[in-house]
């Protein structure tokens, strides 16, 4: 913020010190370049028609600019593995194409080791992270093509106690949904459309009875939703919580889980013409009577 003599705030002069330095790095991979076949890949897809900034960025989102030869990749986050994965970039399974010679990161000497397959380009990153802001390699190759590969459904597996967390970065989204981080914790945003809904897989070592609840916000009086757990469902009310970052838990009920397996968990609207907008944080099962 500036101050009235015209000053900034030591908090944001710092910001535009990181700033200035992460473009001084990565700014080849930004000016004069162009769109490549496909914008990026990755979970969060930022949308139009608001002004939210808060969106949980990392590893798994990819951005992707061109100049001449040169395609440039900026992860939005560090792989906390040391292993930054691109799918787009994976070996084409027929037709040839996605030559790539030489990966380098910017703000780092010498090249990068990485390891292309038909499911995707995983790049092994140096120890070191260079940017809290993100990241951006220097690819070099020739017939460089975006390959469209499948999102695989993440199957959950129990907590030693045999319940479940089901956390919004986990979650597949379906619709416009978006991947958020409200208070600093990721969340399911920008649920506007009743049509929207979110899905987890899990599996079940131990069937029994469960209690389900859920970490929700809304500003909304007499938002409603519904959870389904496999053949299941349960309706609850979700209490206004006065902004979109303060959430509470809503316990849904019982419900009960007859045999081991995958089992799909979703949350959708109940009355679709009654819908109104809430965050989600996370969904829990809880094993009972144990």
């Amino acid at each position: 913020m500036q101050r009235p003599d015209g000053s900034l705030d030591p908090e944001v002069e710092q910001m535009l010190d990181q700033l200035a330095h992460w473009t001084a790095v990565n700014g080849e991979g930004i000016y004069g370049t162009r769109p490549w076949l496909v914008y990026g890949e990755g979970p969060v897809r930022a949308k139009g028609g608001h002004f939210g900034e808060d969106f949980a960025y990392g590893a798994r989102d990819i951005r992707f600019t061109t100049k001449g030869e040169t395609l440039y990749a900026f992860a939005l986050g560090w792989p906390p593995d040391g292993q930054l994965v691109i799918k787009s970039l994976a070996e084409p399974a027929e037709g040839g194409g996605n030559k790539i010679s030489r990966i380098e990161l910017l703000g780092h000497e010498g090249r990068l080791q990485f390891t292309q397959t038909t499911n995707s380009l995983l790049v092994a990153m140096p120890p070191q992270k260079v940017s809290d802001i993100a990241c951006g390699l220097r690819i070099t190759g020739s017939d460089l093509k975006a390959v469209l590969i499948p999102e695989e459904t993440v199957l959950l597996q129990p907590e030693p106690d045999g319940s479940f967390i089901l956390r919004a970065d986990s979650a597949e989204l379906h619709g416009s949904l978006q991947q958020e981080a409200q208070g600093g914790q990721p969340n399911i945003g920008f649920w506007d459309n009743p049509a929207d809904w979110v899905s987890w897989k899990v599996r079940v070592t131990r069937p029994g009875r469960f209690s389900v609840s859920a970490s929700l916000a809304t500003i909304h009086e007499g938002a409603q939703i519904e959870l389904a757990v496999g053949k299941e469902s349960l309706a609850g009310k979700v209490p206004q919580t006065g902004n979109w970052s303060e959430f509470r838990v809503t316990d849904f009920g019982q419900i009960e889980i007859k045999e081991p397996g995958e089992v799909a968990v979703a949350a959708r609207s109940t009355d679709p013409a009654a819908w109104k907008a809430v965050n989600l944080r996370e969904v829990k099962l809880v094993p009972q009577g144990k």
